[in-house]
């Protein structure tokens, strides 16, 4: 069975310009599956299609030259000149494609190209500047717990989440039911193929894959690293330290290597969709950290993986940076336009887990594993801090089980369970 995800309705939408559509994230995230399904429904409504997938090196010398591509095309019954939707899968591959992407911009505007790629790096260093404004990027990132919840076939739970507002709550049963699911999508992750998987073991071994694939592919072909050691050790501190501040000077003695090649391999963890850098949020240098920045995965599971811990939450010393970690992957995994992502410490101690910023507003986010209830909503520390220094109209308390408001001087204070926060992030933020 072919599951939808959130992103598929606007990828479809593409169709109707002639921009080039590319589709950057993970291997295994479902570029692949987007592109056929896209294909499938293209085909569908007797439109002209035509996948080449550069993961196969057969494929590569069409995609070598323009005159190649063309050929390609007329090869296969396709007129050049005609309306097409072509799909080009892992196109990180192809050797210097610009060119072509140019040539067929101008002088084909007709074939309509669909391309994916697993290197955001890569992808970049392809398409250089000569096809900026033609081109629409969107990033998949692994399934949000909403999309989990469909690939579980939870349509009850999803019913749950589709008519949620803030301020109702779930039965103590359901909400049991509910983190029961949360916490098997923060143990194992987010991709696809380890969701559809029965057992531990099994979810294990495919992520295990998944793992070893970035290793044989992304790192040692593209990004050129001969330290793969010192590289596996890196994530595994990097998982570790989740929810931390990365300090360079302290890792750089720990792998034995110089600080300029560590920040390289950190840049190239973050352009292979394996870690992301959250940065301070700070407006005084002199009372908040404005310098190091604290890490996250892309996807949890992965994370597990590097720790080779697959324990429960209730046995977990790091309960509290997988939480935030979630929290961060789904305002990523929201596809929100123009919008950034902080943290906030002072100095002297007081901090937010999570500052998101859009349209000049300062949303301070905490993340709390307990419970609460409408009597028992104090706000944490931090939060206060921040409201008191910044004054911003939200903040947001994200929890185990509560939906609720309340108010601090001119400030509204949403608590909201973590269940719903996908939810929330699309309508609220």
């Amino acid at each position: 069975m072919v599951y939808s995800r959130k992103i598929y309705p606007f990828l479809k939408k593409e169709a109707k310009n002639n921009n080039i559509v590319v589709i950057t994230g993970s291997r295994q995230a479902g570029k692949t599956t987007l592109l056929k399904m896209l294909e499938n429904d293209f085909k569908k409504q007797k439109k002209s299609t035509l996948f080449l997938d550069l993961d196969l090196v057969e494929n590569l010398e069409h995609f070598e030259n323009l005159e190649n591509f063309l050929n390609y095309l007329k090869l296969n019954g396709l007129d050049p000149s005609g309306r097409h939707y072509i799909f080009i899968d892992e196109f990180q591959h192809s050797p210097n494609p610009t060119k072509i992407l140019k040539n067929l911009s101008d002088h084909y505007p007709k074939l309509k190209l669909y391309i994916s790629g697993s290197s955001s790096l890569a992808m970049s260093s392809r398409l250089k500047e000569s096809v900026t404004g033609r081109k629409s990027t969107y990033n998949l990132h692994p399934l949000n717990f909403e999309e989990f919840l469909l690939f579980k076939k939870e349509n009850q739970l999803l019913k749950y989440i589709k008519n949620w507002n803030p301020g109702i709550n779930l039965p103590p049963q359901e909400n049991k039911k509910m983190w029961h699911l949360l916490e098997e999508f923060l143990i194992f992750g987010g991709y696809p193929k380890i969701v559809l998987q029965k057992t531990k073991n099994e979810k294990i071994k495919e992520l295990k894959e998944i793992f070893d694939s970035y290793i044989k592919k992304d790192i040692k072909e593209f990004l050129k690293i001969k330290n793969i050691i010192s590289y596996n050790k890196l994530i595994e501190i990097l998982a570790l330290a989740t929810g931390n501040l990365v300090n360079i000077h302290k890792i750089s003695p720990q792998l034995s290597l110089e600080r300029k090649l560590l920040e390289n391999y950190l840049f190239l963890l973050e352009e292979t969709f394996i870690i992301q850098m959250v940065r301070p949020f700070f407006k005084n240098k002199k009372k908040e950290i404005v310098k190091m920045p604290k890490v996250y995965f892309e996807d949890l599971g992965l994370r597990n993986l590097a720790l080779k811990n697959f324990n429960p939450l209730k046995l977990r010393f790091d309960k509290g940076a997988i939480l935030e970690n979630y929290i961060l992957g789904e305002i990523n995994k929201a596809n929100l336009i123009l919008f950034d992502i902080k943290f906030w410490r002072r100095k002297m101690g007081a901090e937010v887990d999570f500052i998101f910023q859009k349209n000049n507003n300062r949303i301070p986010i905490e993340v709390k594993a307990q419970k609460f209830t409408p009597q028992k909503t104090s706000l944490p520390s931090g939060i206060k801090s921040f409201i008191e220094h910044y004054h911003p109209q939200k903040a947001l308390v994200v929890n185990h089980n509560l939906s609720y408001k309340k108010k601090l001087k001119r400030t509204t204070a949403e608590f909201i369970p973590f269940y719903f926060f996908s939810k929330y992030v699309k309508k609220y933020l």
